[in-house]
């Protein structure tokens, strides 16, 4: 409370004679003043008393202040001669009044200012979201420290690929805003919220017909491939179903890949329909029928006019074109029969001469017998006599059979300068090799495995991709078509001077399987057989098994894929830990030509004259034995590589691989040779074959281990030569993925007999395996090639 008195009564009512008395000092009387306000006339607040006040007394004296806040303020700071004082009590809110002591300090003016601000908000909305979505205040503004009264809007957002699936909001205005966002909006808050959203993935079910396609005719000998394997959902598996007019015949309507044809010549609509997860989705192709004649007749000239100039020169010329318009011989299909199995697959027109050539007056030709004989001496196009025999060029058929010209293939491919007499007897031997044979897997192109279009397959598969692969040059090819076997210009850079391609030494990058660092092999330079080692070093090592990180109680056989000559002459098995695969000292094979052919050429192409059967040995095709041996082998086996010799390793490495065979299976690993090669049971045709994928049984932990005696028994048994081209390596590989999985210890110990013997084989076989394995050198039973020297 001020004080009163009749001295400040006196001093109101004569204030020039009390302003006088207190300059005067009156011993008696001493007083002083407060001056109290607002920091502006605007402030939400006041203070009382408000403007001057007059306090009696001097030393010991305070007058009081009240400091009262507006409703919706507190007070922010109370400043006393320009410092910050604190209230005499705190108040019971920051927005109740408080009241601030004045004590008198020896002057004659005190200055008290108080400054007022908004209450801060105690409110708040919490948001809880699930993922898929995000969530924000429209503008900005914070979900904490909201003042009662205020206004806030939030938007949630679904992430690419979500929709909202529910929002749990109490008091709020929910608004779907069209645009896959959704509002809620709090007015007038006078409580704290709490906000919930949950997202899902948007449904994606979506059909895919493939390209559009294209038969070769009319009629189910010529059906067009319709692929919907690019088709997707996130819904779970997929149904397919395939539809189109009557005149389409679907062959498998409910699968990805089916054949379609029809009798009826025309373009038509071919639907996919899928559904999965209760969701459905179509797509449409065309597919093209031509009448079967109209397609040979439109597919012969405009291509063959400039691809093969000489062929239709050839023709124009010949006395089948010339004999007049009205002749049946001035078209292809006249001996191209357009009712047989189409360009690709035309092959030799057995008899078409035979109607008009027999009986002719003054022949020499003994018709009834040679009918079928025509090509092999006369150029069909221009009947001129060339010997020329094109049996296997042309009659390929894409998913049954290869054949010698492809998309890209042209005749001096082979032919040097185009000559079909010229290194007659190189393409007579090249045409009993397995690099030219129609009928082998490695060139047979199919709907499941099109090698000229396949990445990374088409690199040893075909022609075009071998070639693309050494020279980095694109060779675009069509899918769908029949494969072709390896042509000589794959190899040859000059098919007239035999000049090989000149190579860099060969770097095989394996296959990742789940390992951090794909690990790689790199042969040596090996001069004109770096061209070998390009496609016969497999794909994957017992490297990649020993390096991967996969979870080997669920993963995947890791394949070295076939023919993996080169794995073996440099040690690409699986090795087992701890043990020497040291070569021996006199092993020299990987040194074989090197300077010259290298090991591969210096040994498969020196075997008599017969230098491009690829074959190192002469085969009874009878019998199947071996007859000869090359004479590089003699060179430094001498009498020791006879064929007898080298038959009886060949049957025990046979019977060998029988015992290894024979052990996996005693250990539920069953080998079948189609991937992915092992499995849980016997195979059997058409039915479910479960593979095996827990290599840690039966012997837990040593899951690599198991697999690589699985890996070493598919390098092998698809390695025939693997016996001769690294035969110590190819022992130790046998006995040591027998000798772990016997008991899952590398104890040196195996019993090959009773292996055999219980596993159906017979006494003999067992002993041509126990020969091939020992390597004791006359020491009794059966021990691991020991470490050189020797």
């Amino acid at each position: 409370m001020f004080r009163t008195s009749l001295f400040k009564k006196a001093a109101i009512a004569c204030p020039l004679i009390g302003l006088l008395l207190l300059l005067a000092g009156a011993p008696a009387a001493q007083a002083w003043f407060v001056n109290a306000k607002t920091s502006s006339p605007a402030e939400p607040g006041s203070v009382t008393p408000a403007g001057n006040t007059y306090v009696a007394g001097a030393t010991g004296t305070s007058a009081q202040v009240t400091v009262a806040p507006q409703s919706g303020f507190q007070v922010a700071r109370v400043t006393l001669d320009g410092q910050n004082i604190a209230p005499a009590q705190a108040p019971q809110s920051p927005s109740t009044p408080s009241v601030y002591v004045v004590p008198y300090n020896g002057k004659a003016w005190r200055y008290l200012v108080a400054y007022f601000e908004v209450v801060a908000g105690n409110l708040e909305i919490s948001v809880t979201l699930g993922s898929g979505g995000a969530c924000s205040e429209t503008g900005g503004r914070s979900l904490s420290g909201i003042t009662p009264g205020s206004d806030r809007t939030l938007l949630f957002s679904p992430h690419n690929g979500y929709r909202v699936s529910t929002i749990t909001a109490p008091n709020a205005d929910l608004v779907d805003n069209g645009n896959s966002t959704w509002s809620a909006t709090y007015t007038n808050l006078q409580a704290s919220q709490g906000v919930s959203a949950a997202f899902e993935p948007i449904p994606r079910v979506t059909a895919h017909a493939g390209p559009d396609v294209y038969a070769q005719g009319n009629g189910a000998a010529f059906p067009a491939y319709l692929d919907a394997r690019q088709s997707s959902s996130n819904q779970g598996p997929i149904v397919y179903a395939w539809s189109g007019p009557p005149e389409l015949v679907f062959a498998t309507p409910n699968a990805k890949i089916t054949e379609v044809y029809s009798d009826t010549p025309g373009v038509y609509t071919a639907t996919l329909s899928i559904t999965s997860g209760g969701y459905t989705s179509t797509d449409s192709a065309l597919v093209n029928i031509p009448a079967r004649a109209a397609f040979l007749q439109g597919y012969c000239t405009p291509c063959h006019v400039t691809r093969d100039a000489d062929v239709t020169a050839a023709y124009g010329l010949s006395k089948h074109k010339t004999t007049g318009p009205g002749s049946t011989m001035a078209v292809c299909q006249a001996c191209h029969d357009p009712t047989s199995n189409g360009h690709y697959s035309i092959g030799r027109p057995t008899g078409v001469c035979q109607p008009c050539h027999a009986n002719v007056p003054g022949s020499t030709h003994a018709t009834a017998e040679m009918a079928d004989l025509c090509l092999d001496c006369h150029n069909p196009h221009s009947t001129a006599v060339t010997a020329v025999n094109i049996a296997n060029h042309f009659d390929g058929v894409f998913g049954t059979g290869a054949q010698y010209v492809s998309q890209n293939a042209a005749c001096p491919d082979c032919h040097a300068d185009g000559s079909f007499s010229a290194n007659s007897q190189i393409l007579d031997d090249f045409a009993t090799s397995g690099h030219a044979s129609t009928s082998s897997p490695a060139w047979i192109a199919g709907p499941v495995f099109d090698w000229p279009v396949r990445p990374v397959c088409r690199n040893c598969h075909s022609t075009p991709g071998f070639i693309e692969k050494v020279t980095g040059t694109p060779t675009p090819v069509t899918a769908g078509q029949p494969g072709q076997i390896l042509a000589c210009n794959a190899c040859h850079l000059s098919v007239a001077t035999g000049e090989v391609r000149v190579l860099d030494p060969v770097t095989v990058s394996f296959l990742n399987y789940n390992i951090t660092l794909s690990p790689s092999n790199t042969f040596p330079n090996l001069g004109p057989s770096n061209v070998c080692v390009n496609c016969h070093s497999g794909r994957a090592g017992g490297s990649t098994i020993a390096s991967s990180t996969a979870d080997f109680s669920n993963s995947s056989v890791i394949d070295p894929h076939k023919l993996a000559t080169a794995a073996v002459m440099w040690k690409a098995g699986y090795q087992y830990a701890g043990l020497s695969y040291q070569n021996p000292v006199l092993f020299a094979h990987p040194g074989i030509g090197v300077g010259n052919g290298g090991p591969c050429a210096s040994c498969h192409m020196n075997l008599g004259n017969s230098s491009h059967t690829f074959r190192a040995t002469e085969i009874n095709p009878a019998t199947g034995l071996i007859t000869s041996v090359s004479p590089v082998c003699a060179f430094c086996h001498l009498q020791a590589m006879s064929p007898e010799g080298l038959r009886a390793r060949k049957q025990g490495f046979s019977n060998a691989l029988n015992a290894l065979k024979a052990q996996l299976a005693a250990r539920g690993i069953h080998y079948h040779d189609s991937f992915p090669y092992f499995f849980t049971a016997p195979y059997v045709e058409g039915a479910g074959n479960t593979p095996v994928t827990n290599w840690n049984q039966p012997y837990p932990g040593r899951g690599k281990d198991l697999m690589g005696a699985a890996f070493n028994f598919n390098l092998l048994a698809n390695e025939p030569g693997a016996y001769t081209h690294n035969s110590v390596y190819t022992k130790r590989l046998i006995f040591d993925s027998i000798d772990f999985l016997d008991n899952g210890v590398l104890n040196g110990i195996i019993d090959i007999t009773s292996l055999m013997l219980s596993a159906g084989y017979s006494a003999s076989d067992a002993a041509s395996a126990a020969t091939y394995l020992d390597g004791s050198l006359s020491a009794p039973g059966i021990q691991r090639y020991p470490d050189p020297p020797f």
